[in-house]
């Protein structure tokens, strides 16, 4: 049983959903934690929470630095950290960092005791479905040509946390979707609403889930806290909306005209053409790569019905989340802020 009191390991702090979820412990009243972090972290979303914890320089795919950070008595792990790419140039890195600090942790939780492991996982890791079906846990996975390697590295990554669990640790995983909310603005899905607002010729044609990443937060905590999960993966989705609808609603909140036109299939080849060059030739880490735009002609939907009845959750709508966020968005703007946050307790 986890109390406010136990030691809990938490990767993954200094990023997006990370430092939401570092503050939301700490505002339950979680007393020891200690964070890890790479020698290159910015610390810009947690500077003001920063000394109420512990922080380690730890890279979690080095096998010694790993045992080191596990050398005391660990009651906890919580995984959140991945390297996030929709570029498929990076497999192997994504390999590396998402699969072998998995390994790791797993291995290490195991060996000394860790009485919960909780991964933060991705709906990437679930197989695509059949059209016009919700995509659910169960889900088959398929090795395709067409997975990202972001997805198959969690694929991958899960079967690490599960040989444990078979091994006998008690692990949990959460498999997010699209993750909206406040942060950096040129950062992951959060630079969405700063595209918005400069303007976009066209929307995309498909559809994905969508989550607040303040429910994230909480959803994870709740697989710490509640015993009987140990094995068990569950999709955190509020919402399922097409790109039209999401680039509408930014638009309307902001003031802004939204795209009229669909991205015609034709441009959206040469796109991705152009996008897969760029990255190979550059090293475009823009969030408008090959795969980003191939997925957002999908349609991706989801079901969140195993983590209602797992946790009797209540999901925030996604239409308050994003008046939520573009307030913030517009107070940052005004006083020219590279990032904001959204309050845990709205």
């Amino acid at each position: 049983m986890i109390q406010r009191d136990s030691h809990i390991v938490l990767t993954g702090a200094t990023g997006f959903l990370g430092c939401y979820l570092l503050r939301l412990l700490l505002h339950k009243g979680y007393t020891n934690i200690t964070c890890t972090h790479r020698s290159t972290s910015r610390f810009i979303l947690i500077e003001d929470i920063k000394d109420q914890v512990t922080w380690v320089q730890c890279d979690l795919t080095d096998e010694l630095e790993v045992e080191s950070l596990l050398q005391n008595k660990v009651d906890a792990i919580i995984h959140a950290a991945a390297k996030v790419s929709l570029s498929n140039k990076n497999q192997k890195s994504l390999m590396r960092s998402n699969v072998d600090s998995t390994r790791l942790l797993a291995d290490y939780a195991l060996d000394r005791g860790v009485q919960k492991f909780v991964f933060v996982s991705s709906v990437a890791s679930i197989g695509p479905g059949l059209q016009q079906e919700l995509i659910h846990e169960e889900t088959e996975w398929k090795d395709d040509a067409d997975n990202t390697a972001y997805g198959v590295s969690k694929q991958y990554a899960e079967r690490e946390v599960m040989r444990a669990v078979a091994e006998g640790l008690e692990a949990v995983i959460i498999n997010p979707s699209m993750i909206i909310g406040a942060g950096e603005w040129n950062s992951s899905t959060v630079s969405i609403i700063q595209m918005v607002d400069k303007g976009l010729p066209y929307y995309p044609s498909g559809s994905i889930g969508l989550i607040d990443v303040r429910d994230v937060a909480e959803l994870i905590v709740l697989a710490l806290e509640n015993e009987g999960l140990s094995g068990k993966r569950f999709i955190a989705s509020a919402e399922n909306w097409t790109h039209q609808k999401i680039i509408e609603s930014i638009s309307k909140t902001l003031g802004k005209n939204a795209p009229q036109k669909q991205l015609p299939a034709v441009v959206a080849r040469l796109g991705i053409i152009a996008a897969t060059i760029s990255e190979w030739v550059k090293g475009d880490k823009s969030i408008l790569n090959a795969q980003s735009i191939k997925m957002s002609q999908e349609s991706l939907e989801y079901d969140h019905a195993k983590s209602i009845r797992l946790f009797d959750f209540n999901y925030r709508s996604i239409d308050q989340s994003i008046k939520d966020i573009v307030e913030v968005f517009n107070h940052c703007k005004e006083a020219s802020l590279e990032f904001g946050l959204l309050d845990i307790e709205d």
